[in-house]
């Protein structure tokens, strides 16, 4: 993992929660793709 993506993620844990879980749900569907 990318140091700038780790600041990414400590950021939005400070966010609010609905923003955060669409920024997840993003992030899964990436990673899922990759997967394939």
């Amino acid at each position: 993992i990318v140091m700038s993506e780790i600041l990414t993620i400590n950021q939005i844990k400070l966010l609010d929660n609905s923003y955060r879980n669409k920024f997840v749900g993003y992030i899964h569907t990436y990673y899922l793709t990759l997967d394939i």
